[in-house]
């Protein structure tokens, strides 16, 4: 075959799959008219309503006119919304729309459920959701003067920038430490230096490592916000605490239930004498009064609390007298801004004097395994 021959074979090729395109488009275009047109019938039919024929700007009111609550749906899809809530309320709607039953509709998609134990799913999924944000709020996470959080360092993330600033050109050039694509990967040399440490050279990234740790557990305690006391104790828990003490130590308790043991315990709760519930009932009195008692002091301290941040805040936000003379003019941005600059880089040695304590020590590591290899070798 000639050029000529095998050219004009490809253009025909590629005509019939244009042509092909274009059907498939035409009947696509079809079939979303039929599909606006049967919608507006249905809509339109024993209402009393002119039936009119839609144009293909008339999508939202479509979607409008199915059902008002697919709208916030559709219309954003970046909200955050269960997967379930949004199947409910497409069942819903297509349920009303066609007049067919949500049961039998549900059960069409899924047949090993229905509706009330989908729905009930959905609000434990909600409930376990809710609490996880509330944990994450309640999490306190301690913090320097400067308002920067502190880490709790592992030995392998102390070493892992030490590792990356020893590479050097043979060792880009080694393939022991290129990828799958035949590039060096800084990972996969750390990985296999942190492997290849002796368990001295480890002992000391992991002591660093501990050092982190007491800092971060340190200023946890001094930071962690005072406990609310816990209310009063009725007579009724003074005494379930009492017996569930007998029941620990009594063998035919053992392998029960702590719902069984609840169970025991209200029995014998009903059947105890007055005198029983009278002693228990004092101690309850008690328990309230320590209650009042550690509230009191409690309240206290939070007011003192806030009062030694106000005076920080209004230390921090007072300015110094003004000694300048009336004469003199405003302040040169120049100065203004060496002053901020100052001031920043106050802050940023402020924020790293953990980080340096810690990591800082690059050279003295590198020194002591160099010469216990030497030692080693000798």
């Amino acid at each position: 075959m000639s050029t000529e021959q095998t050219i004009s074979n490809t253009i025909k090729e590629e005509n019939k799959v244009k042509k092909v395109k274009k059907v498939k488009k035409v009947k696509e275009v079809k079939e979303v008219k039929e599909v606006k047109e049967t919608l507006v019938l249905r809509k339109g039919k024993g209402k009393g309503k002119e039936i009119n024929m839609l144009s293909d700007d008339d999508e939202d009111t479509i979607v409008s006119s199915i059902s008002p609550e697919l709208i916030d749906v559709f219309t954003n899809p970046t909200k955050k919304m269960f997967q379930g809530e949004v199947c409910i309320t497409t069942l819903v709607a297509i349920s009303k729309e066609f007049d067919i039953d949500l049961n039998s509709l549900f059960k069409a998609v899924n047949p090993t459920s229905t509706v009330e134990d989908f729905n009930k799913e959905i609000k434990n999924k909600k409930k376990k959701e809710r609490k996880k944000d509330e944990r994450k709020l309640k999490k306190i996470v301690p913090v320097d003067k400067n308002g920067v959080p502190y880490k709790k360092l592992k030995a392998c993330e102390i070493y892992r920038p030490i590792c990356y600033g020893n590479i050097t050109e043979e060792d880009n050039k080694n393939e022991e430490y290129h990828n799958h694509n035949g590039k060096f990967d800084k990972n996969v040399y750390y990985r296999k230096k942190w492997k290849a440490l002796s368990p001295k050279e480890r002992k000391k990234y992991d002591s660093k490592s501990n050092k982190t740790k007491q800092i971060y557990n340190k200023a946890y305690e001094e930071q962690k916000p005072e406990e609310k006391p816990k209310g009063p104790l009725t007579n009724y828990i003074l005494y379930a605490n009492d017996i569930r003490k007998e029941c620990k130590t009594d063998s035919a308790f053992d392998g029960k239930k702590a719902t069984e043991i609840i169970v025991y315990i209200g029995q014998k709760w009903k059947g105890c004498s007055q005198k029983i519930k009278d002693k228990y009932s004092k101690l309850a009195l008690k328990s309230k009064d320590d209650y009042k008692k550690r509230m009191i002091a409690y309240e206290k301290r939070q007011i003192e609390l806030i009062k030694a941040q106000d005076l920080e805040k209004e230390k921090h936000t007072t300015k110094p007298p003004n000694t300048s003379n009336d004469d003199a003019g405003p302040a040169d941005e120049s100065e203004e801004s060496e002053e901020e600059e100052e001031s920043d880089t106050e802050v940023v040695v402020d924020t790293v004097e953990v980080v340096e304590t810690v990591v800082a020590e690059d050279t003295t590591t590198v020194s002591d395994s160099d010469s216990d290899s030497d030692s080693d070798s000798d």
